[in-house]
């Protein structure tokens, strides 16, 4: 549930009816303005270079992956310009530099290897529309999950897609994985494709490379917890201390 409290502007795209009569209500409640931005934008390209697209006929690029992220941009726009007004100039530059590690991000490596923080079954569900929508040969996946998290409606979105499937864990003193049993199980349900546990996600990460043809999708996700831990293999920490920011 969004923070929303007297004294705030409350901006959704929500197009579930559902969820928004619930922000409305809430808005209405506390008396504060609320507005719904239809996000009526237009895909001009959507590729591992980023998301270009139109709204109010101005281009707009971003560097982040996946058509929703138009959508989350507009939103940002609608909300920015309530702030600063119509200074496109500065909302172009500003959609064009934002940038989220380990959301679709693809890894500076020979091979193609995208990392994904997808940790719940809606944001797993856009990740396996990218997937579908990308060309690649053989798709080798590789999850790990949070103990907390429903592991049979995360899997479900993406095992089915994958022609190798590597379960793992990340290695996190104040969170706890999944069970590797209850993962397994899971990933069962919706495939009969190879299913490989490893117990150190440095060597799932090893092994998958070395299973992948120059053709083959690597594709590691289900935490960010995991994919931040991987992501060390191309950003060592003092890159990532002295960037210091998300641009």
């Amino acid at each position: 549930m969004p923070l929303i409290k007297r004294g705030c502007l409350f901006f959704t795209a929500e197009r579930n009816e559902k969820i928004y009569k619930i922000f409305e209500k809430i808005c209405q409640t506390k008396k504060v303005p609320f507005r719904r931005i239809n996000g009526d934008y237009k895909i001009l390209k959507n590729d591992l270079t980023g998301t270009e697209f139109e709204y109010e006929r101005e281009i707009f690029k971003t560097k982040l992956i996946g058509e929703h992220q138009a959508g989350n941009a507009v939103l940002a726009f609608e909300a920015v310009r309530e702030i600063i007004g119509d200074n496109y100039k500065a909302m172009k530059k500003g959609v064009a530099e934002v940038f989220v590690p380990c959301r679709l991000e693809k890894m500076p490596d020979e091979q193609l290897i995208i990392l994904d923080g997808a940790h719940n079954v809606d944001k797993m569900k856009t990740t396996a529309n990218f997937v579908k929508r990308f060309k690649y040969c053989r798709l080798h996946l590789i999850v790990g999950l949070a103990a907390n998290k429903d592991a049979d409606g995360i899997l479900k979105e993406i095992v089915p897609l994958a022609d190798e499937i590597y379960l793992t864990r990340f290695l996190h003193n104040r969170r706890r994985s999944q069970y590797f049993r209850k993962m397994k199980i899971s990933a069962n349900k919706f495939s009969k494709k190879k299913t490989s546990l490893f117990i150190d996600p440095q060597e799932a990460l090893l092994t998958t490379r070395k299973n992948a043809g120059p053709q083959d999708l690597i594709l590691v996700t289900g935490s960010f917890f995991l994919t931040g831990e991987l992501r060390s293999n191309w950003y060592s920490e003092d890159y990532i201390l002295k960037k210091r920011k998300m641009i």
